[in-house]
């Protein structure tokens, strides 16, 4: 449960983060975290070790204005919910549409790290390598391969193309993903 629970934080600092703010209350967080799950007494302690916890490794501040509690996101905290993020992007396997998802990447010796880890990354999502820097998905992913670019520094240096077909190799590459 306190795995959950550390997830939903992340889940919710992100959602505040990406609506612009970086100051949120105690309340609001709470709320939000009951939206998400139902909350009973253990829930309760558990988020408030996870809070303590965060406080305590500096990826969040208390601040008080106005008599009143608030929390703000360092620029630790934001770092350490990109990486958590990050960790957890998944392409979703729907129902196949018929369109084929081709990543192409130029990216430069100097960005080395980015593509590297980018391959590795693309692999392991099951994304399929037709080449060393073309992959191949059937299934909706510029979303997440957008959020691997961006990461890294490299997104100009990456396209991602919708086709109907794939050439003479497009039986092994529907057999490696099952469709």
């Amino acid at each position: 449960m306190e795995n959950k629970i550390t997830k939903n934080i992340f889940s919710i600092i992100d959602q505040i983060m990406t609506a612009g703010q970086t100051i949120f209350s105690r309340r609001s967080l709470l709320s939000k975290l009951n939206e998400i799950s139902e909350l009973d007494s253990k829930g309760c302690r558990y988020v408030n070790q996870t809070i303590k916890r965060v406080q305590e490794r500096k990826w969040i501040d208390m601040v008080e204005r106005k008599g009143k509690i608030f929390y703000r996101v360092t620029p630790l905290g934001a770092k350490k919910v990109n990486e958590y993020k990050f960790k957890e992007l998944k392409i979703s396997s729907k129902k196949w549409d018929g369109w084929w998802r081709i990543i192409v990447f130029d990216i430069p010796e100097t960005k080395r790290f980015g593509r590297d880890v980018l391959r590795d990354k693309l692999k392991y999502l099951g994304v399929y390598s037709l080449q060393k820097s073309v992959f191949i998905c059937p299934f909706d992913c510029q979303e997440v391969i957008m959020t691997l670019a961006d990461f890294y520094g490299i997104s100009e240096y990456l396209e991602i193309f919708l086709a109907r077909s794939i050439g003479r190799r497009e039986r092994e590459i529907r057999k490696h993903f099952g469709i």
